[in-house]
C-alpha cells in the first residue's frame, strides 16, 4: 500500500479493470434486488463528492451518515472519503425517543454535516427538529451532479467508529487507513476470500464488521457483496438462508443471537421454505444448534 492510498483509489481500479462487474446487490424484504456496478458506483461516488464540495464541505469536515439505503450509504461514506472529510457511521435516531447520544457525538467530534438519503429527509428532519444543536446541521443528500473528475484530497483517517452506548456514553476511535488496509488484508487471509467469492451481509455499517467486512472488503478484493437490511434479516431471518442459496454466498458472518434466530426459524418452516435454502446450510446450523442445546 503506498503511503497516500485511500479506499476510493481501489474502487477507482477495479471500476477500469472490471466496470461492469457487480459491486453491490441490495435487497429489500422480499429479495428483490437493487444492483450497481463497480463502474456506476464510482461514478455515482465523483459526482457527490463534487457536490459537497460546491456545498462548502471541505477535507477534514466531519459529517454523521444516517442512512435506511445501503448503496447510499455506500456512495456517501466513499465521497467523504474521496473527499477527505471523515464519515461518522452512525444508525438513525429513533422517533420519540432520546437523542442525547446524536447530540454527545456531535459536540464531541464537531460535526458540521448530516446526509441522508433524499427519500428519507424529511423523517430524519422531523426527528432531530427537537434538538437545538442537530437541527441547525445543514443536510445534504446525493443530488446528479455533473463535474469533472476528481483527484481526492488525502486525509489519514477514514472514519470515526463509535460504541453503541449501551453500557456508557458512546466512545469513538479514530480508524486510519494504514490500519483499514492491513485489517482489510489480514480479513482477507483469514477468511480465505478469493476472487469470485461472494460475501453476504445483514449487519450493520454503524458497527465495525459490518462496515468492514459487509462493505469494505468487497471493494478491496473486488468480490460482489450481496446486502440485506438489518432489520428485515430480525424480522425475517429465513431472507438470509434463501440469499445464500440463491447467489451462491461463499462467506457470510453474524453474532452466535443470528445463527440462533435462523435455526429457531427453520424449525417452523414450511418444506417450501427449507427448499429455498441450501441444505448445507440447514445442516451445519442443525449441528451448530444442538451442540448449543
Amino acid at each position: 500500500m503506498k503511503s497516500n492510498e485511500i479506499i476510493v483509489n481501489i474502487l477507482e481500479k477495479r471500476s477500469e479493470i472490471m466496470p461492469n462487474n457487480i459491486a453491490y446487490y441490495s435487497l429489500d424484504d422480499t429479495l428483490r434486488e437493487t444492483q450497481i456496478t463497480y463502474a456506476n458506483l464510482y461514478k455515482r461516488v465523483q459526482s457527490m463528492a463534487s457536490y459537497l464540495l460546491s456545498k462548502g464541505v471541505k477535507n477534514n469536515n466531519r459529517c454523521m451518515l444516517l442512512y435506511y439505503g445501503q448503496i447510499d450509504f455506500i456512495v456517501a461514506f466513499l465521497a467523504c472519503n474521496l473527499m477527505g472529510a471523515i464519515p461518522i457511521p452512525m444508525n438513525i435516531p429513533s422517533k420519540n425517543k432520546s437523542i442525547k447520544k446524536w447530540e454527545d457525538i456531535q459536540k464531541n467530534t464537531n460535526v458540521k454535516y448530516l446526509l441522508t438519503e433524499e427519500k428519507k429527509r424529511s423523517t430524519l428532519e422531523k426527528i432531530i427538529e427537537k434538538s437545538m444543536i442537530l437541527s441547525q446541521l445543514p443536510i445534504y443528500s446525493e443530488v446528479q451532479f455533473d463535474s469533472t473528475k476528481l483527484e481526492g484530497d488525502f486525509n489519514e483517517i477514514v472514519f470515526l467508529q463509535f460504541t453503541s452506548g449501551t453500557t456508557g456514553d458512546p466512545k469513538g476511535v479514530m480508524v486510519t487507513h494504514s490500519s483499514l488496509f492491513n485489517n482489510l488484508n489480514q480479513l482477507k487471509i483469514k477468511i480465505n476470500l478469493t476472487y469470485g467469492d461472494i460475501i453476504l451481509s445483514w449487519l450493520p455499517f454503524y458497527h465495525d464488521m459490518g462496515l468492514i467486512f459487509g462493505m469494505l472488503e468487497g471493494i478491496y478484493n473486488g468480490n460482489t457483496v450481496v446486502l440485506i437490511k438489518p432489520y428485515d434479516f430480525i424480522q425475517r431471518p429465513l431472507n438470509w438462508g434463501k440469499a445464500i442459496k440463491k447467489y451462491q454466498a461463499t462467506h457470510i458472518c453474524g453474532p452466535n443471537f443470528a445463527y440462533g434466530l435462523l435455526a429457531d426459524r427453520l424449525h417452523k418452516a414450511t418444506d417450501k421454505e427449507a427448499k429455498e435454502i441450501s441444505f448445507e446450510f440447514v445442516k451445519k446450523l442443525s449441528v451448530e444448534r444442538r451442540l448449543s442445546v
